[in-house]
């Protein structure tokens, strides 16, 4: 039982410790090296987001997986308002993506301590967040054609598309579940159609949610 608690507080210590380490780097790299701040956001968003493996390897299934992301509301909600850190800052279009993100990974994080089971489907549609959305502008910029004049473009979705596809996959072997071929085709197409419809940020919820549930459904 000593065991147990002392490695909960070391998990409290390191997921805090990184989380923190990472707001200083990024603000250092503005302020010294002047990276660009959507550079910036995206390095925050991948980086926050392999915070899942620290919690789920120290937490488990347990309230404490809830309590980390849940403190990041309130700490992006008041970096956002008070547009002081910069990765934080408010862009023109007013997104909330950083709060959507902390929200996000709670809600589900809750979902699953209710139902442990739930949780490689929590992996999955976290880290669709996270490496998908994160990474997709990048690419999507190799190729100049948009969506329907939308700040999209198709190689970025199919960036998206081929994460979710990837990681259904790999969650799928590694928590020895099974999906059809055309099950990790309508899961992908799904999650790329709602990282699509999402905007403003909002995207970060409606990409892990459609992944997650449809994928948990999918593995039933």
């Amino acid at each position: 039982m000593l065991m147990m608690y002392m490695k909960i507080v070391f998990g409290y210590l390191i997921v805090y410790s990184y989380l923190l380490c990472l707001l200083l780097s990024v603000e250092f790299l503005q302020k010294k090296y002047h990276v660009n701040e959507e550079v910036l956001r995206k390095i925050v968003h991948v980086m926050a987001g392999l915070s899942w493996f620290i919690m789920v390897s120290f937490f488990g299934v347990r309230w404490h997986l809830v309590i980390v992301p849940f403190t990041f509301i309130l700490v992006n909600t008041f970096l956002y308002y008070s547009n002081r850190f910069t990765a934080m800052k408010r862009s023109k279009n007013e997104s909330k993506g950083t709060i959507y993100f902390a929200i996000s990974f709670t809600i589900l994080a809750f979902i699953t301590v209710l139902y442990p089971p739930f949780l490689p489907f929590y992996g999955i549609g976290a880290l669709a967040m996270t490496f998908g959305d994160g990474f997709a502008p990048f690419i999507g910029k190799l190729a100049s054609k948009h969506i329907l004049h939308s700040s999209k473009t198709y190689l970025g979705s199919f960036f998206i598309f081929g994460v979710i596809a990837v990681l259904c996959f790999l969650f799928s072997q590694f928590y020895s579940f099974s999906f059809a071929w055309w099950q990790i085709l309508i899961i992908s197409f799904c999650g790329t159609l709602a990282e699509l419809i999402g905007f403003r940020g909002l995207d970060n919820l409606t990409l892990p949610f459609v992944v997650s549930f449809l994928s948990y459904l999918f593995a039933l």
